[in-house]
């Protein structure tokens, strides 16, 4: 029963045309009796319902008077208020969920561009501090308590090691901003930073962070603590970039991958 209905409604020029069995290809206008079974089922509304119409046909033919009724009966259920609203309802509904879709893509969009481009302008804002004498000898207790990169103070002067380190996250930064022309680069870069926030927040432990006066960890020192827990979120936004850079570079074709690549 159900596969004839559904062979119907594709042969008719609608839900309408379902209704009124529009004969197809190979049938007679002797269509059979018609049978027509009503399902509903509530929806959010109370006063709204949908009706599902299964059509079955049968070997006799209908009298005339009998069709014409039938016929009659159909037109009512076609025309009534809840089956008329539901297109209604279906187009306002998917309308909204549109427009909500858009706002929050562009939302996501913004984000995006946020995230990435925040990071490249945290790491070289600060990677640029460090080429002044006041920004050298403000890292400078968090660098000599550090095992990663304390030897860096045997073999160049403070000044010059924070000149180092500061050019150094210049390319980080730079690496990271060049995502849309060369995603391959950017991964590098985002990797970089990664492994360089997780230095940073070492110096929590290393230094340490803690604040004496209030017994010391949990509770973060101002100047220290406080200013390093931040990195967790940094790690996040380059793990993000990282990701994302290689989602870039996965969905390029094979010759732009490489950009050594001359061949055709």
């Amino acid at each position: 029963m159900f596969n004839r209905g559904r062979a119907c409604a594709r042969r008719g020029a609608g839900f309408s045309r379902f209704l009124q069995l529009v004969p197809g290809e190979g049938e007679s206008q002797a269509t059979g009796k018609l049978c027509v079974s009503h399902f509903f089922s509530k929806a959010q509304h109370q006063d709204e319902r949908v009706r599902f119409v299964w059509i079955q046909k049968s070997g006799n033919s209908p009298r005339k008077g009998q069709r014409s009724k039938e016929m009659s009966d159909t037109k009512a259920i076609e025309s009534t208020n809840t089956f008329n609203r539901r297109p209604e309802t279906l187009a306002a509904f998917t309308e909204t969920t549109n427009i909500w879709a858009g706002r929050i893509a562009r939302i996501e969009r913004i984000g995006h561009a946020f995230l990435r481009y925040g990071l490249v302008v945290v790491i070289g804002w600060i990677a640029a501090m460090k080429a002044t004498e006041y920004e050298a000898k403000g890292i400078q207790p968090l660098i000599a308590h550090s095992p990663f990169l304390s030897w860096g103070y045997s073999i160049w002067s403070v000044q010059h090691f924070t000149m180092i380190i500061g050019a150094s996250e210049l390319v980080i930064a730079t690496l990271i901003a060049l995502r849309r022309w060369f995603p391959r680069a950017s991964a590098v870069g985002s990797l970089a930073a990664v492994f360089m926030f997780l230095t940073t927040l070492s110096f929590i432990i290393t230094t340490p962070g803690w604040e004496p006066s209030l017994g010391g960890f949990p509770a973060l020192s101002g100047d220290v603590g406080e200013f390093l827990i931040k990195d967790l979120v940094l790690i996040g936004a380059a793990l993000w970039t990282l990701a994302d850079s290689l989602s870039a570079v996965s969905s390029l074709p094979e010759v732009l991958r490489d950009p050594f690549n001359k061949g055709d």
